[in-house]
């Protein structure tokens, strides 16, 4: 018998690289790029609100104190009925009355706006954003780029959902701070020894100077096309 006929016919199966090609390994690169950006750009944004919170917290815990202290004072101080405090002069009873008034006040703020609240969730968020950003850290080959992105998002999706909002009305001048923040930070490196409000200086005239350059060449454009 022939053995053509009598053996099996093998045909071998073309091999199908299962690596991703080098558009998508660009994409999943740019992309974790991408979030590390803005993870640290949240991370700038939830410190700063957190040191404002407690800023705003510590005053106003100081101010119900030392109202509380001059209240007492003026209960207990000695003399006529009138008494001068800051080149004002009234009644002992009326500064009591807007004393405790005062104290009212900004105990009611402290309940409603809870500031020193405020700043420790802002704490917290800082940690896990900080945790987060250790992710983003290490640099993925190009083959696991794919793999990488999918725990990177994961990670950051669960992170934005937990952390505080930020105000909108607050976004854009906290975004500014940061970018600004960033590039100080780079002249800073490239230039030892500067001082940070040279350095301040430098990034606004270098931002002036692009903002005058694209002026000039939109300008430029309009009169091209007419």
């Amino acid at each position: 018998m022939d053995r053509t006929m009598s053996e099996p016919c093998s045909v071998a199966e073309p091999v199908v690289d299962a690596r991703p090609s080098g558009p998508s390994m660009n994409r999943d690169l740019e992309e974790i790029r991408r979030q590390s950006r803005l993870v640290d750009q949240m991370t700038s944004m939830q410190s700063t609100l957190r040191d404002w919170d407690r800023i705003v917290g510590t005053v106003l815990t100081c101010t119900v104190l030392v109202a509380s202290l001059v209240g007492v004072a003026f209960a207990f101080a000695p003399g006529t009925s009138r008494v001068n405090f800051l080149g004002i002069t009234g009644l002992r009873s009326t500064w009591l009355g807007w004393l405790a008034v005062s104290t009212f006040s900004v105990t009611l703020l402290l309940l409603v706006l809870d500031p020193r609240g405020a700043s420790r969730r802002r704490e917290a968020a800082v940690d896990v954003l900080a945790n987060i950003k250790d992710l983003y850290r290490v640099a993925p080959r190009p083959a696991d780029a794919a793999s990488h992105l999918e725990t990177v998002t994961a990670a950051y999706r669960q992170a934005m959902a937990d952390v505080p909002a930020v105000p909108n009305i607050l976004f854009n001048p906290l975004k500014a701070a940061h970018t600004r923040k960033v590039e100080i930070s780079r002249l800073l490196s490239r230039h030892p020894g500067t001082g940070y409000w040279t350095a301040r200086r430098a990034v606004s005239k270098q931002a002036k100077e692009s903002r005058q350059a694209e002026k000039l060449q939109g300008h430029g454009q309009e009169t091209a096309h007419t």
